[in-house]
């Protein structure tokens, strides 16, 4: 009938708001499907006053904002920042240092934003925190050739020696092979449409760099790093 037709048109409504990805509650789209189907199947004798046809379309749009409003509502709320900023306790890790020639144990390095924040430079914390990236060629560290050791700058933990770095020439410091492989982690890293693979400090979880597989023997590595997210330490030859 046109009656059942109607119902059919009116519960396509919720099922169109959730395939759109409109954070409308549950609860909002039970009801509202439960409200359509009954107005449209109401017999047409029960408001002699009006035409059912315009009575349905108001109903309609009243609805539908609703759920607009209801659902951009439910979205802001759901995202709003509890002040409670999640930090997890240190936990023991085994890394290599150059100062001892040896593997020592040291602990992760946790802090909250904004003690990020205070102990780092604007250009360190993009970086290190929020995985950034210096423009090519104006790195301290693209042309600077001394003897000595690449420590990270968030924690200070050994990552690279002046040894196993070589220029090549794309305007970022780079290594062909870390430290050691415990002072660092890697990690897939899918954004800006690319695939590559993101290098971390193992310490403090600092992002510092990538890694391409276009590198020099004898590794075939290229460590790509920022400036901003390493410290140089000089050390005797």
């Amino acid at each position: 009938t046109s009656r059942n037709l109607m119902a059919q048109k009116y519960l396509l409504l919720p099922r169109l708001l959730k395939s759109l990805s409109l954070r409308v509650p549950k609860l909002y789209l039970q009801k509202g499907s439960a409200f359509l189907s009954t107005l449209a199947l109401r017999p047409r004798m029960e408001y002699p006053a009006l035409n059912m046809m315009k009575y349905s379309s108001l109903s309609l749009g009243l609805l539908l904002t609703g759920f607009i409003v209801g659902s951009v509502v439910f979205s802001c709320s759901s995202g709003k920042s509890t002040g409670a900023e999640p930090v997890s306790a240190p936990v023991p890790i085994k890394v290599y240092s150059a100062e001892k020639g040896g593997y020592v144990m040291s602990e992760t390095v946790v802090k909250s934003n904004a003690e990020w924040k205070k102990m780092l430079t604007p250009e360190q914390y993009h970086i290190l925190r929020e995985k950034g990236t210096e423009r090519a060629f104006t790195g301290k560290y693209d042309k600077f050739y001394e003897h000595g050791i690449y420590l990270c700058a968030g924690c200070g933990l050994d990552l690279y020696r002046s040894e196993d770095k070589f220029d090549s020439g794309t305007g970022w410091p780079s290594f062909t092979m870390p430290i050691a492989p415990e002072n660092v982690i890697t990690r897939p890293d899918n954004s800006f449409f690319t695939h590559r693979t993101e290098v971390i400090c193992r310490r403090c979880n600092g992002h510092i760099g990538h890694v391409f597989d276009d590198g020099p023997k004898p590794t075939g590595l290229r460590y790509c790093m920022n400036s901003a997210a390493l410290q140089f330490v000089a050390t005797k030859k």
